[in-house]
Parts: C-alpha cells; sequence; structure tokens
C-alpha cells in the first residue's frame, strides 16, 4: 500500500506474499529501500553478494543498487518492504547521512547489506512497522508527517540495535557467476564483450547469458549498463571530473553513446543530473 501515491517519498507494503511470479521487474531504483522477512525463505542477490534469507532477516537497499529476490517454485515470503527518498529523512538539526542513513551509509562501504536484531528490538521494530501501515490508511491531512515520524525512530532503531547476521552465503548460484560478477566490477572501464567474459568463466557465451539471466534475473548487457549508470551517477555527484573523463571511466570512449545511455536510465543529460544533484 503507497503512502501517497506511487512517485510519494515514503511508500510501505505491509505484509505482503511474494512468490517467484510476483517479483517486481525493476531492480535497481532510486529509493532507499527496507525488506524485512516475516515468514519464508529465498535467496536474495544484491550487489554482487547471494544472501540465504530467512524470517527476521533485515535487508537494507541503497538507491542505485541492482538487487533481485530468488524464490523457489511453489514457494512464498511474507515480507513488508519500504521505500524512501531522502527528502523523507532531511532534518533541519541532523545530517541525514549521520543519522537516519548511518547504516546504508556503512552497508555501501562494507558491501554488506543483511542485519538482524536480538528479540526484544525486533519486537519493538514490528510494533512500529504495524503502526505505520495503521497510519496509512488513515485519511488524516497529517498522515505523511506521522509516516516521517516513525519511519525516523525505524531508522534510528537500526543505527542502535542491528547486527551483521552471520555469513550465510547462498550456494543456489555457481562460482563462476560469482567470479564474473567480481571481474565485471573490477573492469567497467573496459570494453566488456561476450567472448572474454564467457572465456574468464570458462563457459560457453550462450550458456553464460543464459544462466546469468537465470540468476540475476536481467541480462548481462543490462547488468553491465546498470553498474556503469550508477557510477556515472557517483562520480557526477562526488566529483569535479569533465563529463569526458567521467565516460571513459565508465567504459564508454563515444560521448554521443554514453550520453544517450544515461538520458535513457536517467532522464537527464549528465550535465543536468550534475546541476540537480547540488554539483
Amino acid at each position: 500500500m503507497l503512502a501517497q501515491n506511487a512517485f510519494s517519498p515514503l511508500s510501505l507494503f505491509y505484509k505482503t506474499k511474494k512468490s517467484n511470479q510476483e517479483e517486481l521487474p525493476d531492480h535497481t531504483h532510486d529509493w532507499y529501500e527496507l525488506i524485512y522477512i516475516h515468514e519464508g525463505d529465498s535467496t536474495f542477490f544484491i550487489d554482487q553478494n547471494f544472501y540465504k534469507l530467512k524470517s527476521g532477516d533485515i535487508i537494507l537497499v541503497p538507491p542505485n543498487t541492482i538487487h533481485r529476490a530468488i524464490i523457489d517454485d511453489y514457494k512464498y515470503m511474507i515480507t513488508s518492504v519500504l521505500y524512501f527518498s531522502t527528502e523523507s529523512v532531511e532534518h533541519h538539526h541532523f545530517n541525514p547521512k549521520d543519522t537516519f542513513l548511518k547504516l546504508y551509509t556503512q552497508s555501501l562501504k562494507k558491501k554488506e547489506y543483511r542485519y538482524r536484531m536480538d528479540l526484544n528490538p525486533l519486537l519493538e521494530f514490528e510494533s512500529y512497522l504495524e503502526k505505520m501501515n495503521t497510519e496509512n490508511h488513515l485519511i488524516k491531512s497529517d498522515r505523511y508527517e506521522f509516516l516521517t515520524l516513525h519511519l525516523h525512530t525505524l531508522l534510528l532503531m537500526l543505527n542502535r540495535h542491528c547486527f551483521h547476521a552471520q555469513t550465510r552465503q547462498s550456494g543456489q548460484e555457481q562460482e563462476w557467476v560469482r567470479s564474473l560478477l567480481t571481474y565485471i566490477e573490477d573492469n567497467l572501464c573496459q570494453q566488456l564483450n561476450l567472448e572474454e567474459m564467457a572465456q574468464h568463466a570458462n563457459v560457453s557465451p550462450t550458456y553464460l547469458s543464459r544462466i546469468f539471466k537465470q540468476t540475476i534475473g536481467i541480462t548481462l548487457g543490462e547488468y553491465i549498463t546498470t553498474k556503469r549508470m550508477k557510477r556515472a551517477k557517483d562520480m557526477l555527484c562526488q566529483s569535479d571530473d569533465k563529463i569526458e573523463t567521467i565516460a571513459k571511466k565508465c567504459g564508454y570512449n563515444s560521448m554521443p553513446h554514453f550520453y544517450r545511455t544515461f538520458r535513457k536510465h536517467v532522464q537527464a543529460t549528465p550535465h543536468q543530473y550534475r546541476r540537480r544533484m547540488g554539483q
């Protein structure tokens, strides 16, 4: 259920049942995402990691991070999923990155996105999700303000009580897929092609393309482009590099191709995006 509408800076889907057929088609987006597992299990892919999830797991998904739940046939999960934008955590007394988004920032640095809580704080965490769901159904003019306050409390609870779950990597994916993901990450600035990647993985190009799509949920080409666009957006926000330099560091030797791809995925030119983000 959405807090306001599909473009709301704060949206909650409370205790929804999800099967493999109901997995969302979009595997990357501009929002912060929080996933809580109430019931069921699945394999979860996020940013080169494969996790075997179970009840009580909390997954934090930073913006523009490729992710996907891989649910076995005839199985399901019951999850609560919270989406929110930077607007929802802006506060005139606090720096969001140092307070409300602290754990998301740590997740990006450590490449670790799964957390758990001890029982008592977990029960309190669940109660706040329930409060948000109740508030979400009220027809009140100040509904969004209450939801935002609950969101701030939830995020501060994560900072205080969450700890990394013991490493429980899924064994469902093949080892060469892990190796290939690392190879792509290390070579995004290069001209990656299917034949060379298949040679690196020691499989045929056809087999690589098919298994990659089955495992990650998007094609190899879509994955590489998404990773390059995330790198480009980060560099536009965090550096003063020229657009041409950023394009080359993201594997684009053709500026027209870089501009077309960026506009298609971001709905803005690199210059427009940089200005929008305050650079």
